[in-house]
């Protein structure tokens, strides 16, 4: 049994934001410990680009002991790129602004459908509420959004700040670091076998609907984070494919207690409970 501070859902909305807010609001924080066999797996559900998140990673992994790895919710070919984020004095310096975005497995929500992606529409990305069009200059428009829209709550970038915290806690403490997402090839057959082009109009509405919300309800940025993928992803393909992500997550964190006693993983906010979910089960 997971270990978490969650409380029911409460109440039932007019539209699909609101409801997507109030089922968010069972979270109170996405941080759950999970015993698997004489293991340990601390779960931690981040949102990229939110700079406190990248605190509180930081603030996690100074708890001694140590985990013996940590384990990051994005695909293997994202780790290179990672390392080297991580190794620079100013990780914002390393974006040039023609390819400022998050890579696949690092958006703010945890949405997969990457701006590469052949199924990714063409919305024209919304310009950030502080005037600034360079701002967020290159990212898709949902997580050109959601970072605006998370500036409510805190500051942020298009820099993963919770990723790159971890990456430098690893450097530090001399741990490896493992990729436990699908890697790109596994997505796109995913993505294909559930959404596939006919797909792609529901999808397109989904992330319109998302991009035309406030989310106004959200009482903090985890429950934003959650509400605003429920809604992008709010088609049974694309649900699909982010189960799949997460029974892929569960698999290779249980994995993994077979060599660490005691484990530290970064998940994407949206996935986190998912993640919990499977890992739990016997």
């Amino acid at each position: 049994m997971a270990h978490t501070n969650m409380k029911p859902a409460g109440g039932c909305g007019l539209d699909r934001n609101r409801d997507a807010v109030r089922r968010a609001r069972r979270f109170v924080d996405l941080d759950a410990t999970v015993p698997v066999g004489s293991s340990r797996v601390r779960i931690l559900g981040t949102i990229a680009g939110f700079l406190p998140d990248g605190e509180r990673v930081a603030a996690a992994l100074r708890v001694a002991p140590p985990p013996s790895a940590i384990a990051l919710g994005v695909p293997a070919d994202d780790l290179p790129g990672l390392a080297r984020l991580a190794a620079d004095a100013d990780p914002a310096s390393l974006i040039d602004p023609s390819e400022k975005r998050l890579p696949r497995g690092v958006g703010p929500t945890g949405g997969q459908m990457s701006a590469a992606s052949p199924l990714h529409p063409s919305v024209p990305a919304p310009i950030p509420d502080d005037g600034d069009p360079d701002r967020f200059a290159g990212l898709d428009a949902a997580t050109a959004h959601m970072l605006s829209l998370l500036r409510r709550f805190g500051p942020t970038s298009s820099v993963p700040s919770d990723l790159v915290a971890a990456q430098r806690a690893a450097t530090r403490l001399g741990l490896p670091v493992v990729a436990v997402d699908l890697d790109d090839e596994a997505h796109t057959a995913v993505v294909t076998s559930e959404v596939g082009m006919l797909g792609l109009v529901g999808r397109s509405r989904a992330e319109r609907r998302a991009l035309a919300g406030r989310f106004e309800d959200a009482p903090d940025a985890a429950a934003l984070a959650v509400a605003f993928d429920a809604v992008r992803c709010g088609t049974r393909g694309l649900r699909r494919v982010e189960e799949a992500r997460e029974v892929e997550m569960a698999a290779r964190l249980r994995a993994l207690t077979s060599t660490h006693a005691a484990l530290v993983a970064v998940v994407p906010a949206a996935r986190f409970a998912g993640v919990v979910a499977r890992l739990s089960q016997a």
